[in-house]
């Protein structure tokens, strides 16, 4: 399986020129973090809701006239559509994030993918799901020498009889 069966498609970027307040806008409205910032349609960076928090920590509320281009991270890690599954685990580790933008050959940007998404993939990949392994425990178990036989009476101790009928209630219905 590769990153391109997997990835989210691109719903959004913004560019270096954008301002902060409408990046963030942006960001909200898409819920993406981080947001792509492409130039000429590859990526140049990358602008995450760290970043916008410090940025207004430092300078206050005027993001407004602050540029995407003055606070993104242009220190990317990207994957491409075509990279098998396990490279583009490597490149999370790599880049300490839980996220990658995707490129394809031409460096364009085209997606992007989650931690989740890969862990995903590579559990379907592997053919493993959850009722084969469950199916697999009474591989591993020996039910042979369990001697408690759960269907029998015989099993269960009566030390906690059923209550006659007269310590259940009054008798008295409550609706009729």
């Amino acid at each position: 399986m590769k990153v391109k069966d997997v990835m989210i498609p691109v719903i959004g970027h913004v560019s270096p020129n954008d301002s902060l307040r409408d990046a963030a806008e942006q960001m909200k409205a898409l819920n993406l973090s981080p947001m792509p910032v492409v130039e000429d349609g590859r990526v140049a960076g990358v602008l995450t809701e760290q970043l916008l928090l410090d940025h207004v920590r430092s300078d206050g509320l005027a993001v407004g006239a602050h540029r995407v281009g003055e606070v993104m991270s242009t220190n990317i890690v990207c994957c491409n559509e075509d990279d098998p599954l396990d490279r583009a685990l490597e490149r999370v580790e790599e880049g300490h994030t839980a996220r990658l933008p995707v490129i394809n050959s031409d460096q364009c940007l085209v997606g992007i993918v989650s931690l989740d998404d890969l862990r995903r993939g590579m559990a379907a990949g592997s053919g493993e799901t959850a009722v084969s392994q469950v199916e697999s425990i009474s591989d591993l178990v020996d039910f042979d020498e369990d001697s408690v036989d759960f269907m029998s009476d015989a099993s269960f101790p009566a030390s906690d009889p059923i209550p006659p009928p007269t310590s259940l209630g009054s008798g008295d219905k409550a609706c009729d």
